[in-house]
Protein backbone atom coordinates (compact mmCIF):
# COMPACT_ATOMS: atom_id res chain seq x y z
CA UNK A 1 0.00 0.00 0.00
CA UNK A 2 1.61 3.41 -1.31
CA UNK A 3 0.16 6.97 -0.22
CA UNK A 4 0.79 10.23 -1.05
CA UNK A 5 4.02 11.47 0.11
CA UNK A 6 6.30 8.21 -0.09
CA UNK A 7 9.56 7.87 -1.96
CA UNK A 8 9.30 4.57 -3.95
CA UNK A 9 11.56 2.77 -6.69
CA UNK A 10 9.85 2.40 -9.73
CA UNK A 11 10.43 1.35 -13.52
CA UNK A 12 10.29 4.15 -15.88
CA UNK A 13 11.40 3.32 -19.72
CA UNK A 14 13.10 0.53 -18.55
CA UNK A 15 15.29 1.89 -15.84
CA UNK A 16 15.14 1.92 -11.96
CA UNK A 17 14.18 5.24 -10.71
CA UNK A 18 13.96 6.80 -7.03
CA UNK A 19 11.05 9.70 -6.92
CA UNK A 20 8.79 10.86 -4.25
CA UNK A 21 4.95 9.72 -4.95
CA UNK A 22 3.20 13.10 -4.71
CA UNK A 23 -0.35 12.80 -6.40
CA UNK A 24 -2.95 9.93 -6.95
CA UNK A 25 -5.46 10.18 -9.64
CA UNK A 26 -7.37 8.59 -11.79
CA UNK A 27 -7.55 9.33 -16.05
CA UNK A 28 -9.98 7.63 -17.92
CA UNK A 29 -11.30 5.11 -15.21
CA UNK A 30 -7.43 4.13 -14.61
CA UNK A 31 -5.34 4.64 -11.47
CA UNK A 32 -2.38 6.90 -12.42
CA UNK A 33 0.85 7.72 -10.23
CA UNK A 34 2.44 10.79 -9.95
CA UNK A 35 6.28 11.11 -9.41
CA UNK A 36 8.64 13.64 -9.33
CA UNK A 37 11.36 11.49 -9.86
CA UNK A 38 15.14 12.24 -8.22
CA UNK A 39 17.91 12.68 -9.94
CA UNK A 40 21.29 10.67 -10.45
CA UNK A 41 24.88 12.22 -10.67
CA UNK A 42 24.78 10.58 -14.24
CA UNK A 43 21.08 12.26 -15.27
CA UNK A 44 22.76 15.86 -14.39
CA UNK A 45 23.35 18.11 -17.18
CA UNK A 46 27.05 17.84 -17.86
CA UNK A 47 27.65 22.06 -17.09
CA UNK A 48 26.45 20.90 -13.27
CA UNK A 49 28.84 18.03 -12.54
CA UNK A 50 31.96 18.35 -10.13
CA UNK A 51 33.94 15.99 -8.92
CA UNK A 52 32.45 17.26 -5.47
CA UNK A 53 28.86 16.79 -6.70
CA UNK A 54 30.32 12.89 -7.62
CA UNK A 55 31.97 12.18 -4.30
CA UNK A 56 28.00 13.51 -2.69
CA UNK A 57 26.68 11.24 -4.80
CA UNK A 58 28.65 7.87 -3.98
CA UNK A 59 27.78 8.99 -0.47
CA UNK A 60 23.83 8.66 -1.31
CA UNK A 61 22.95 12.15 -2.60
CA UNK A 62 20.40 12.23 -5.36
CA UNK A 63 19.16 15.68 -6.82
CA UNK A 64 15.33 16.90 -6.63
CA UNK A 65 14.30 17.81 -10.14
CA UNK A 66 12.00 20.84 -10.24
CA UNK A 67 10.10 19.83 -13.38
CA UNK A 68 6.61 18.69 -13.99
CA UNK A 69 5.95 14.96 -12.14
CA UNK A 70 5.84 12.14 -14.53
CA UNK A 71 2.69 9.53 -14.67
CA UNK A 72 3.27 5.46 -14.20
CA UNK A 73 0.88 2.94 -13.28
CA UNK A 74 0.36 1.54 -10.24
CA UNK A 75 2.32 -1.90 -11.41
CA UNK A 76 5.54 -0.30 -12.00
CA UNK A 77 6.30 0.46 -8.48
CA UNK A 78 9.05 -1.53 -7.09
CA UNK A 79 9.38 -0.72 -3.30
CA UNK A 80 9.72 1.98 -1.15
CA UNK A 81 12.91 3.42 -0.31
CA UNK A 82 14.08 6.05 1.96
CA UNK A 83 14.96 9.38 1.50
CA UNK A 84 16.12 12.84 3.59
CA UNK A 85 15.87 16.26 2.62
CA UNK A 86 18.22 18.23 4.56
CA UNK A 87 15.52 20.76 5.16
CA UNK A 88 13.24 18.21 7.12
CA UNK A 89 13.17 19.46 10.32
CA UNK A 90 13.30 16.06 12.00
CA UNK A 91 16.29 13.58 10.79
CA UNK A 92 15.54 9.92 10.28
CA UNK A 93 17.84 7.61 12.34
CA UNK A 94 18.00 5.89 9.28
CA UNK A 95 18.00 6.19 5.66
CA UNK A 96 19.18 5.25 2.00
CA UNK A 97 19.62 8.71 0.15
CA UNK A 98 19.40 12.42 0.56
CA UNK A 99 18.70 14.95 -1.19
CA UNK A 100 20.89 19.01 -0.37
CA UNK A 101 20.22 20.56 -3.92
CA UNK A 102 17.44 21.23 -6.71
CA UNK A 103 18.01 21.07 -10.08
CA UNK A 104 16.01 23.48 -12.12
CA UNK A 105 15.97 25.48 -15.80
CA UNK A 106 15.37 29.45 -15.52
CA UNK A 107 15.64 31.40 -18.84
CA UNK A 108 17.17 28.10 -20.52
CA UNK A 109 20.32 28.13 -18.34
CA UNK A 110 20.16 25.01 -15.78
CA UNK A 111 20.54 26.04 -11.89
CA UNK A 112 20.60 24.74 -8.71
CA UNK A 113 19.36 26.32 -5.83
CA UNK A 114 19.46 24.89 -2.01
CA UNK A 115 16.61 21.83 -0.66
CA UNK A 116 14.83 24.21 1.48
CA UNK A 117 14.22 26.59 -1.51
CA UNK A 118 10.77 24.45 -1.97
CA UNK A 119 7.04 24.55 -1.75
CA UNK A 120 6.90 21.15 0.82
CA UNK A 121 5.05 18.40 0.13
CA UNK A 122 1.60 18.14 2.31
CA UNK A 123 2.26 14.96 3.72
CA UNK A 124 5.42 16.73 5.55
CA UNK A 125 3.10 19.05 7.60
CA UNK A 126 -0.22 17.62 7.74
CA UNK A 127 -0.54 14.03 9.27
CA UNK A 128 -4.12 12.48 9.39
CA UNK A 129 -5.69 10.09 11.79
CA UNK A 130 -5.74 6.48 11.22
CA UNK A 131 -9.48 6.08 10.13
CA UNK A 132 -11.32 2.57 10.88
CA UNK A 133 -11.52 0.92 7.84
CA UNK A 134 -15.67 -0.09 8.05
CA UNK A 135 -16.19 3.35 7.34
CA UNK A 136 -16.46 5.14 4.38
CA UNK A 137 -14.54 8.53 3.92
CA UNK A 138 -15.48 11.53 1.98
CA UNK A 139 -13.20 14.19 1.89
CA UNK A 140 -13.99 17.91 0.40
CA UNK A 141 -11.86 20.39 -0.44
CA UNK A 142 -13.38 24.19 -0.69
CA UNK A 143 -12.34 26.83 -3.15
CA UNK A 144 -13.37 30.16 -1.66
CA UNK A 145 -13.19 33.39 -4.03
CA UNK A 146 -13.19 36.96 -2.36
CA UNK A 147 -13.07 40.27 -4.33
CA UNK A 148 -13.71 44.08 -3.55
CA UNK A 149 -16.05 44.99 -6.35
CA UNK A 150 -18.45 48.58 -7.38
CA UNK A 151 -21.80 48.59 -7.10
CA UNK A 152 -21.91 51.30 -9.75
CA UNK A 153 -20.10 50.83 -12.85
CA UNK A 154 -19.07 54.40 -13.00
CA UNK A 155 -19.04 55.30 -9.37
CA UNK A 156 -16.95 52.75 -6.91
CA UNK A 157 -18.30 52.23 -3.78
CA UNK A 158 -16.02 48.88 -2.64
CA UNK A 159 -18.20 46.17 -1.65
CA UNK A 160 -16.62 42.30 -0.91
CA UNK A 161 -18.31 39.23 -2.29
CA UNK A 162 -16.96 36.07 -0.61
CA UNK A 163 -18.31 32.88 -2.20
CA UNK A 164 -17.44 29.39 -2.66
CA UNK A 165 -17.16 26.01 -4.46
CA UNK A 166 -16.52 22.21 -4.53
CA UNK A 167 -13.36 21.61 -5.44
CA UNK A 168 -14.13 17.86 -6.03
CA UNK A 169 -16.99 18.71 -8.65
CA UNK A 170 -15.64 18.59 -12.09
CA UNK A 171 -15.06 21.82 -14.05
CA UNK A 172 -18.18 21.30 -16.02
CA UNK A 173 -20.33 21.35 -12.82
CA UNK A 174 -17.85 23.98 -11.18
CA UNK A 175 -18.46 26.89 -14.24
CA UNK A 176 -22.15 26.95 -13.78
CA UNK A 177 -23.66 29.58 -12.09
CA UNK A 178 -25.85 27.50 -9.74
CA UNK A 179 -22.58 25.56 -8.47
CA UNK A 180 -20.87 29.16 -6.82
CA UNK A 181 -22.74 29.10 -3.00
CA UNK A 182 -22.01 32.41 -1.63
CA UNK A 183 -20.70 33.14 1.57
CA UNK A 184 -21.57 36.87 2.20
CA UNK A 185 -20.71 40.11 1.60
CA UNK A 186 -18.01 42.18 3.45
CA UNK A 187 -20.56 45.70 3.93
CA UNK A 188 -18.44 49.17 2.93
CA UNK A 189 -16.12 49.82 5.84
CA UNK A 190 -16.77 46.14 7.14
CA UNK A 191 -13.44 44.13 8.43
CA UNK A 192 -13.24 41.00 6.27
CA UNK A 193 -11.58 39.48 9.01
CA UNK A 194 -14.41 40.02 11.20
CA UNK A 195 -16.56 38.45 8.82
CA UNK A 196 -14.28 35.44 7.69
CA UNK A 197 -13.52 34.50 11.70
CA UNK A 198 -17.24 32.32 12.10
CA UNK A 199 -16.54 30.37 8.52
CA UNK A 200 -12.91 29.51 9.41
CA UNK A 201 -14.33 28.59 12.89
CA UNK A 202 -16.84 26.22 11.10
CA UNK A 203 -13.75 24.90 9.20
CA UNK A 204 -11.63 24.10 12.10
CA UNK A 205 -14.67 21.47 13.25
CA UNK A 206 -14.24 19.40 9.97
CA UNK A 207 -10.52 19.59 9.45
CA UNK A 208 -10.56 16.40 12.09
CA UNK A 209 -13.19 13.67 10.54
CA UNK A 210 -16.97 14.36 11.77
CA UNK A 211 -18.87 11.47 11.67
CA UNK A 212 -22.07 11.87 9.22
CA UNK A 213 -25.34 10.41 7.64
CA UNK A 214 -24.80 10.62 3.78
CA UNK A 215 -27.42 8.67 1.72
CA UNK A 216 -28.51 6.83 4.58
CA UNK A 217 -25.00 5.50 5.89
CA UNK A 218 -22.47 6.73 8.27
CA UNK A 219 -19.69 8.16 6.78
CA UNK A 220 -16.39 10.34 8.27
CA UNK A 221 -16.33 13.34 6.29
CA UNK A 222 -13.01 16.08 6.36
CA UNK A 223 -12.98 19.28 4.69
CA UNK A 224 -10.42 21.49 4.37
CA UNK A 225 -9.42 24.78 2.03
CA UNK A 226 -7.86 24.30 -0.84
CA UNK A 227 -7.28 27.51 -2.48
CA UNK A 228 -8.25 31.46 -2.04
CA UNK A 229 -8.88 33.10 -5.58
CA UNK A 230 -8.67 36.79 -4.92
CA UNK A 231 -7.40 39.84 -7.02
CA UNK A 232 -3.70 41.53 -5.68
CA UNK A 233 -4.71 43.80 -3.07
CA UNK A 234 -7.05 40.80 -1.03
CA UNK A 235 -4.98 38.32 -2.35
CA UNK A 236 -1.84 39.89 -0.51
CA UNK A 237 -3.79 40.26 2.77
CA UNK A 238 -4.75 36.49 2.64
CA UNK A 239 -1.10 35.53 1.71
CA UNK A 240 0.45 38.13 4.97
CA UNK A 241 2.42 39.73 2.41
CA UNK A 242 2.22 43.76 1.93
CA UNK A 243 0.38 45.68 -0.79
CA UNK A 244 1.67 45.07 -4.45
CA UNK A 245 3.15 48.78 -4.54
CA UNK A 246 5.51 47.94 -1.50
CA UNK A 247 9.14 47.41 -1.60
CA UNK A 248 8.60 43.83 -1.79
CA UNK A 249 4.98 43.49 -2.72
CA UNK A 250 4.86 40.40 -4.49
CA UNK A 251 2.77 37.31 -2.55
CA UNK A 252 4.63 34.59 -4.88
CA UNK A 253 8.42 35.95 -4.88
CA UNK A 254 10.77 39.05 -3.04
CA UNK A 255 11.06 40.59 -6.17
CA UNK A 256 11.75 44.05 -5.32
CA UNK A 257 10.84 47.52 -7.07
CA UNK A 258 14.06 47.46 -9.16
CA UNK A 259 13.36 43.83 -10.26
CA UNK A 260 9.79 44.09 -11.38
CA UNK A 261 10.45 44.69 -14.88
CA UNK A 262 13.73 42.64 -15.04
CA UNK A 263 12.66 39.51 -17.09
CA UNK A 264 16.06 37.20 -15.70
CA UNK A 265 14.87 37.82 -11.80
CA UNK A 266 14.71 34.25 -10.89
CA UNK A 267 11.72 33.82 -9.25
CA UNK A 268 12.44 30.27 -8.32
CA UNK A 269 15.19 31.11 -6.05
CA UNK A 270 13.19 34.08 -4.76
CA UNK A 271 9.83 32.85 -4.46
CA UNK A 272 8.26 32.70 -0.96
CA UNK A 273 8.00 29.56 0.49
CA UNK A 274 5.69 28.70 3.44
CA UNK A 275 8.42 27.21 5.97
CA UNK A 276 10.89 29.87 5.48
CA UNK A 277 7.94 32.84 5.78
CA UNK A 278 6.88 31.34 9.24
CA UNK A 279 11.06 31.73 10.30
CA UNK A 280 10.70 35.44 9.13
CA UNK A 281 7.16 36.32 11.09
CA UNK A 282 8.79 34.48 13.81
CA UNK A 283 11.97 37.03 13.86
CA UNK A 284 9.32 39.92 13.02
CA UNK A 285 7.70 39.14 16.33
CA UNK A 286 10.65 38.56 18.60
CA UNK A 287 11.48 42.79 17.66
CA UNK A 288 9.29 45.46 18.85
CA UNK A 289 8.64 49.32 18.18
CA UNK A 290 10.33 50.96 14.92
CA UNK A 291 12.71 47.56 14.36
CA UNK A 292 9.57 44.82 14.12
CA UNK A 293 8.04 47.89 11.35
CA UNK A 294 11.40 48.12 9.62
CA UNK A 295 11.89 44.43 9.87
CA UNK A 296 8.50 43.31 8.46
CA UNK A 297 9.20 45.96 5.54
CA UNK A 298 12.30 44.28 4.81
CA UNK A 299 10.41 41.06 4.79
CA UNK A 300 7.33 42.38 2.70
CA UNK A 301 5.17 40.87 5.16
CA UNK A 302 2.38 42.28 7.08
CA UNK A 303 2.75 42.93 10.30
CA UNK A 304 -0.40 41.19 11.69
CA UNK A 305 -1.43 37.43 10.78
CA UNK A 306 -3.66 36.43 8.11
CA UNK A 307 -7.24 35.04 9.79
CA UNK A 308 -6.31 31.87 7.15
CA UNK A 309 -3.39 31.28 9.07
CA UNK A 310 -5.45 29.28 11.75
CA UNK A 311 -5.75 26.59 9.19
CA UNK A 312 -3.70 24.34 7.64
CA UNK A 313 -2.47 25.44 4.89
CA UNK A 314 0.71 26.73 2.39
CA UNK A 315 -0.14 30.27 2.55
CA UNK A 316 1.73 31.25 -0.73
CA UNK A 317 0.37 28.23 -2.52
CA UNK A 318 -3.19 28.60 -1.53
CA UNK A 319 -3.61 32.22 -2.53
CA UNK A 320 -2.26 31.95 -6.18
CA UNK A 321 -1.99 34.75 -8.64
CA UNK A 322 -5.65 35.02 -10.18
CA UNK A 323 -5.08 35.07 -14.15
CA UNK A 324 -8.31 36.38 -15.10
CA UNK A 325 -7.08 39.39 -12.52
CA UNK A 326 -3.67 39.50 -13.38
CA UNK A 327 -4.39 39.44 -17.30
CA UNK A 328 -7.50 41.49 -17.58
CA UNK A 329 -5.46 44.42 -15.17
CA UNK A 330 -2.36 44.16 -17.71
CA UNK A 331 -4.84 44.70 -21.00
CA UNK A 332 -6.51 47.98 -18.51
CA UNK A 333 -3.32 49.36 -18.13
CA UNK A 334 -1.68 48.55 -21.73
CA UNK A 335 -4.84 50.34 -22.57
CA UNK A 336 -4.48 53.40 -20.92
CA UNK A 337 -0.72 53.73 -21.85
CA UNK A 338 -1.67 53.32 -25.30
CA UNK A 339 -4.68 55.57 -25.62
CA UNK A 340 -2.33 58.36 -23.81
CA UNK A 341 -0.02 57.64 -26.72
CA UNK A 342 -2.22 59.24 -29.34
CA UNK A 343 -1.50 63.03 -30.46
CA UNK A 344 -5.25 64.93 -31.68
CA UNK A 345 -5.40 63.42 -34.86
CA UNK A 346 -4.89 60.39 -34.21
CA UNK A 347 -8.07 60.53 -31.30
CA UNK A 348 -10.36 61.85 -34.25
CA UNK A 349 -9.08 58.57 -36.40
CA UNK A 350 -9.75 56.51 -33.34
CA UNK A 351 -13.28 57.77 -32.96
CA UNK A 352 -13.75 57.28 -36.64
CA UNK A 353 -12.50 53.70 -36.50
CA UNK A 354 -13.74 52.81 -33.75
CA UNK A 355 -17.39 53.62 -34.94
CA UNK A 356 -16.52 51.62 -37.57
CA UNK A 357 -15.07 48.59 -36.52
CA UNK A 358 -17.32 45.16 -36.62
CA UNK A 359 -18.05 43.61 -33.46
CA UNK A 360 -19.74 40.77 -32.73
CA UNK A 361 -23.37 40.69 -32.47
CA UNK A 362 -23.77 39.02 -29.12
CA UNK A 363 -21.35 41.80 -27.20
CA UNK A 364 -23.21 43.78 -25.16
CA UNK A 365 -22.59 47.75 -26.53
CA UNK A 366 -18.89 49.14 -25.78
CA UNK A 367 -18.22 52.52 -24.78
CA UNK A 368 -15.31 54.24 -26.39
CA UNK A 369 -12.30 53.54 -24.54
CA UNK A 370 -11.00 56.86 -25.08
CA UNK A 371 -13.04 58.52 -22.88
CA UNK A 372 -14.58 55.90 -20.93
CA UNK A 373 -11.76 53.09 -19.99
CA UNK A 374 -11.69 54.38 -16.53
CA UNK A 375 -15.10 52.62 -15.43
CA UNK A 376 -14.04 49.12 -17.96
CA UNK A 377 -14.37 46.00 -15.98
CA UNK A 378 -12.40 43.59 -16.73
CA UNK A 379 -13.96 41.66 -19.14
CA UNK A 380 -14.48 44.74 -20.94
CA UNK A 381 -10.40 44.60 -21.51
CA UNK A 382 -10.33 41.10 -22.46
CA UNK A 383 -12.85 42.03 -25.24
CA UNK A 384 -10.65 44.83 -26.24
CA UNK A 385 -7.83 42.94 -26.23
CA UNK A 386 -9.38 41.19 -29.42
CA UNK A 387 -10.11 44.71 -31.03
CA UNK A 388 -7.58 46.93 -30.94
CA UNK A 389 -4.89 45.27 -32.96
CA UNK A 390 -7.15 45.27 -35.91
CA UNK A 391 -8.25 49.03 -35.55
CA UNK A 392 -4.25 50.21 -34.76
CA UNK A 393 -3.63 48.50 -38.22
CA UNK A 394 -6.09 49.90 -39.53
CA UNK A 395 -4.99 53.99 -39.19
CA UNK A 396 -2.02 54.50 -36.47
CA UNK A 397 0.91 55.82 -38.22
CA UNK A 398 3.95 58.50 -36.62
CA UNK A 399 1.54 61.69 -36.93
CA UNK A 400 -0.53 60.07 -34.82
CA UNK A 401 1.25 59.71 -32.25
CA UNK A 402 2.24 62.80 -29.73
CA UNK A 403 5.70 64.29 -30.59
CA UNK A 404 7.11 63.77 -27.31
CA UNK A 405 5.99 60.44 -26.54
CA UNK A 406 7.14 59.42 -30.55
CA UNK A 407 10.02 60.83 -29.45
CA UNK A 408 10.71 59.32 -26.08
CA UNK A 409 10.23 56.15 -28.27
CA UNK A 410 12.71 56.57 -30.52
CA UNK A 411 15.00 57.02 -27.96
CA UNK A 412 14.87 54.79 -26.04
CA UNK A 413 14.32 51.98 -28.39
CA UNK A 414 16.66 53.17 -31.00
CA UNK A 415 14.34 52.91 -33.94
CA UNK A 416 13.52 55.08 -37.11
CA UNK A 417 9.83 56.44 -36.68
CA UNK A 418 8.72 53.97 -39.06
CA UNK A 419 9.55 51.31 -36.97
CA UNK A 420 7.76 52.50 -33.96
CA UNK A 421 4.08 51.71 -35.01
CA UNK A 422 5.00 48.12 -35.71
CA UNK A 423 6.51 47.73 -32.68
CA UNK A 424 3.33 48.95 -30.77
CA UNK A 425 1.19 47.03 -33.23
CA UNK A 426 2.69 43.84 -32.32
CA UNK A 427 2.53 44.25 -28.15
CA UNK A 428 -1.10 44.23 -28.69
CA UNK A 429 -0.99 41.09 -30.95
CA UNK A 430 0.91 38.83 -28.41
CA UNK A 431 -1.31 40.31 -25.51
CA UNK A 432 -4.34 39.01 -27.46
CA UNK A 433 -2.71 35.62 -28.71
CA UNK A 434 -1.99 34.86 -24.45
CA UNK A 435 -5.23 36.03 -23.74
CA UNK A 436 -6.74 33.64 -26.38
CA UNK A 437 -4.71 30.51 -24.60
CA UNK A 438 -5.15 31.89 -21.25
CA UNK A 439 -8.91 31.11 -21.08
CA UNK A 440 -9.08 28.56 -23.46
CA UNK A 441 -11.41 25.79 -22.68
CA UNK A 442 -9.25 22.86 -22.81
CA UNK A 443 -5.76 22.16 -22.07
CA UNK A 444 -3.28 19.80 -23.31
CA UNK A 445 0.44 19.26 -22.43
CA UNK A 446 1.38 21.04 -26.09
CA UNK A 447 -1.27 24.33 -25.06
CA UNK A 448 0.06 24.73 -21.43
CA UNK A 449 3.75 24.78 -23.25
CA UNK A 450 2.41 27.38 -25.72
CA UNK A 451 1.03 29.49 -23.10
CA UNK A 452 4.40 29.48 -21.38
CA UNK A 453 6.19 30.61 -24.85
CA UNK A 454 3.38 33.16 -25.26
CA UNK A 455 3.74 34.51 -21.61
CA UNK A 456 7.71 35.03 -22.42
CA UNK A 457 7.10 36.78 -25.76
CA UNK A 458 4.23 38.96 -23.91
CA UNK A 459 7.40 39.76 -20.74
CA UNK A 460 10.06 40.44 -23.63
CA UNK A 461 8.13 43.03 -25.76
CA UNK A 462 6.04 44.61 -23.46
CA UNK A 463 9.67 45.03 -21.29
CA UNK A 464 11.43 46.42 -24.32
CA UNK A 465 8.72 48.77 -26.19
CA UNK A 466 7.06 50.36 -22.93
CA UNK A 467 9.45 50.12 -20.12
CA UNK A 468 8.91 53.77 -19.05
CA UNK A 469 5.13 53.20 -18.81
CA UNK A 470 5.71 49.48 -17.31
CA UNK A 471 3.68 48.16 -14.31
CA UNK A 472 4.58 45.34 -12.21
CA UNK A 473 5.56 42.46 -14.70
CA UNK A 474 6.64 39.92 -12.11
CA UNK A 475 3.32 38.16 -12.13
CA UNK A 476 3.61 37.66 -15.56
CA UNK A 477 6.92 35.40 -14.54
CA UNK A 478 4.64 33.72 -11.97
CA UNK A 479 2.53 32.38 -14.61
CA UNK A 480 4.99 31.07 -16.68
CA UNK A 481 6.59 29.09 -13.76
CA UNK A 482 2.85 27.78 -12.97
CA UNK A 483 1.96 27.31 -16.08
CA UNK A 484 5.55 25.25 -16.82
CA UNK A 485 5.58 23.67 -13.62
Amino acid sequence: MYKSGDFVRFDHENAIRIGRLVAIVKEEGEWQLEINALLTYGDLPKTLRSSQRQSCAAQGMLWLNDQRPISIKPQNIIGNTTVWFEDSPHRPLSYEYYVKEIVYLWNARWRVRHVSYRHRHPSEYIHPTQLPEDIPIRKIFLDLYHDDFGTFRSVYHSLGGVYLQFGNMPQSMRKQLKNHFPVGFVPFGGSFNDFIRPFIKELQKFKKEVKMTSLGQEVWVITSLGSITADLPQGNVHAGVKNHGGIRGCRSCKASRESLTDSSFDILENARYHQLTDIEITRINRETGIARSRLATEYGLRLHPSPFDALLRDRHISTPHDPYHAIGGKILKLLDVTMGLLSASGEDVWNMHWKAIEKPVHWWRLPNPLRHRQSFMFSDGLRLAMLIPFILRRFLQPCHIKSTSLKFLKESLSMREDQIVPELIGCWVIVAKTTKLAFSSIFTEQKYNDLAACLSQERDILVKVLYCFLFNLTITLNLIYTFLY
